[in-house]
Parts: C-alpha cells; sequence; structure tokens
C-alpha cells in the first residue's frame, strides 16, 4: 500500500485529500504545519506528499529538498491557490501542482501522471 503525506493546515482539505485517496487504497497521514511535517519525514517513507505552499509556520516549498534528498523517488504535488508560487514550486522540484480550489479528478489525474495508482 502506498503511503502518503498531506502538508495542510486546513484540517478539512487534508480530511477530504485522506478520504479521496483512501478509496483509491492509498495510507494517508497528515499534518498541519512544516515542523509536524519535518518530523514526520525524518521518521517515516513516503511515496508521495501533497503540499500546501502557505503554512503557518512557513513555505511548504521547503519541504521539496527535504523530501527529495531522503527518497529522490517520492512524488511531490504542491497545492496552492497562488499561480506564482506554483511556478515557483515547479522551479523546487515539484513533480505535481495543482491549484485550489481542486476536484476528485484533478487528485485523481495527479495520481495517474505520476504513475501512483
Amino acid at each position: 500500500m502506498s503511503k502518503v503525506l498531506l502538508v495542510d493546515d486546513e484540517e478539512d482539505i487534508c480530511i477530504l485529500l485522506s478520504q479521496i485517496l483512501a478509496k483509491e487504497g492509498f495510507e494517508t497521514t497528515y499534518v498541519l504545519n512544516l515542523e509536524d511535517a519535518r518530523e514526520r519525514l525524518s521518521t517515516e517513507r513516503y511515496d508521495s506528499a501533497f503540499i500546501d505552499l502557505n503554512l503557518p509556520d512557513g513555505i511548504g516549498s521547503q519541504l521539496i529538498p527535504l523530501i527529495k534528498e531522503k527518497d529522490s523517488d517520492t512524488k511531490v504535488i504542491v497545492i496552492s491557490a497562488f499561480d506564482s508560487g506554483l511556478a515557483k514550486a515547479s522551479k523546487e522540484g515539484a513533480d505535481y501542482l495543482i491549484k485550489k480550489p481542486f476536484s476528485r479528478s484533478i487528485v485523481l489525474s495527479a495520481l495517474n501522471d505520476l504513475d501512483l495508482r
């Protein structure tokens, strides 16, 4: 079973993504800030990560190098309502970009495009 880390300060988004991904057979864990994400990443390996850019304690794209250094095969999907943040995350190594608001079909497209399903 593929493991997915969800990092978003909006718990409803984490719950929504968890439900979508669970129906597709993924095991999810979510955290609401950078500090907790770094802690999880130090002890767990994930096949993919969905990361919001605007977090209460920093910018989510700061996690991309940490994730890729630990396992270059881990796919990073960045979620943001801001186009400029998405463009920057792409340059920083994000594998897929999703603009908020998003739908279930967009999440499933990301999984398909990244060969995670």
